[in-house]
């Protein structure tokens, strides 16, 4: 913002609210009964530096990615907008009994779930659960059912870290029986959550296998921690990568993904690869998920 302050004048700019992307993100929304939560856009007539300074606390310096108040900011809206919703199937009536509420208490379904998610992270929380009744945190030198040890690579920051020169590995159980996933699909998507960097390369190309029932290969993919950006902004996020697939009309109720260094992976890299969480789905999201950077 400064640098457009010393070599620019607000007329040198004008801002355009919309290229179709508004009516695209409505369109979504409305398919799957969702809102979109949007910052307030400025008007066109308005002072585009005035504008971006009102809102600049909300992203990091590249005024792409969100900031730490952005990111609060926009749990803030996501959470008000449940509420409102909440408090409108109330007053329609619609107050049920939500079994799936730890607590016990009451919650407000507008509709059963048809199909679920599985998803875990440990990346800001610092604790796995890999298999039923078992959390771990850095307190351990190693997680029960993995051989890769939880470390906090920065503060506040854990990931399961690929250090072994042979298994590196991680096994979850009662996917099924445990009621986690609903059987109404026959296959569920596996993806990973990991690091990855940019421009510079810290983390080596991983051969990531998926088994079930420790023995049965699944699938396998290769994983290259990079992140592929133009405009040369160090970038240290996490990305995700789609594994394979698993079958639900089998009795094979343990899944376990495998990571192993690339052999021909012979540059040198600060780090080991780190895995920060993974999601199985009923749906195939394609090879990657991430967002525009």
């Amino acid at each position: 913002l400064n640098c457009l302050e010393e070599k620019s004048i607000s007329s040198d700019w004008k801002f355009y609210p919309d290229f179709g992307g508004k009516a695209a993100m409505e369109m979504i929304a409305k398919s799957v009964d969702g809102v979109v939560v949007s910052l307030k856009s400025p008007r066109e007539d308005d002072d585009a530096i005035d504008a971006l300074k009102q809102s600049s606390y909300l992203y990091t310096m590249d005024m792409t990615h969100f900031s730490e108040e952005g990111h609060r900011w926009v749990q803030y809206r996501i959470i008000q907008k449940i509420q409102e919703h909440q408090q409108q199937s109330s007053q329609n009536n619609k107050k049920v009994v939500d079994t799936t509420n730890v607590g016990g208490g009451e919650g407000v379904i507008s509709q059963p779930w048809q199909l679920k998610d599985y998803c875990m992270s440990w990346f800001q929380s610092g604790k796995v659960v890999l298999a039923t009744n078992t959390t771990t945190t850095t307190n351990s030198s190693m997680i029960q059912n993995t051989t890769m040890p939880l470390v906090e690579f920065k503060e506040g920051k854990f990931a399961l870290e690929a250090s072994n020169n042979d298994d590196n590995s991680f096994t979850i159980s009662n996917l099924f029986s445990a009621g986690n996933l609903f059987l109404k699909k026959k296959y569920y998507f596996v993806y990973i959550s990991f690091m990855s960097t940019s421009p510079e390369r810290i983390y080596p190309k991983v051969d990531v296998s998926l088994l079930q029932n420790g023995e049965d290969f699944v699938d396998h993919r290769t994983i290259n921690p990079f992140v592929f950006a133009s405009h040369g902004i160090p970038l240290h996020l996490v990305s995700h990568q789609f594994i394979g697939k698993i079958r639900t009309d089998t009795n094979k109720d343990e899944l376990t993904i495998r990571i192993q260094k690339m052999v021909d992976d012979n540059s040198q890299h600060q780090q080991n690869f780190r895995l920060v969480g993974i999601m199985i789905t009923p749906y195939h999201f394609g090879t990657s998920i991430k967002a525009d950077i």
